[in-house]
């Protein structure tokens, strides 16, 4: 997280600047390098706030949802076991 900044990062998603991105309606995938190392990143869409050429600065800003912690559900205690219960049957 040390090139997050105010809770926000700014991505170069350039051909040149990843590998393997794909973008699809729930994630912004790719592998890139930052500071020598290399990183797989798996973006929520929902965390996207804009794209943006920076060629000529066109692109698209998001509405800001609110966020969510998108790490695993919290876990929770194992249902306690019960005693087994078994009947005969003739």
């Amino acid at each position: 997280m040390e090139f997050v900044k105010e809770g926000q990062i700014v991505l170069n998603l350039s051909a040149s600047a990843t590998r393997n991105l794909t973008m699809d309606n729930d994630w912004v995938q790719f592998s890139a390098r930052f500071g020598g190392v290399s990183r797989e990143l798996h973006i929520p869409i929902s965390a996207v706030v804009g794209i943006f050429a920076r060629e000529n600065g066109e692109g698209m800003g998001f509405a800001v949802e609110k966020q969510t912690d998108i790490s695993s559900p919290p876990e929770t205690d194992p249902p306690k076991p019960t005693k087994p219960s078994l009947k005969i049957v003739k």
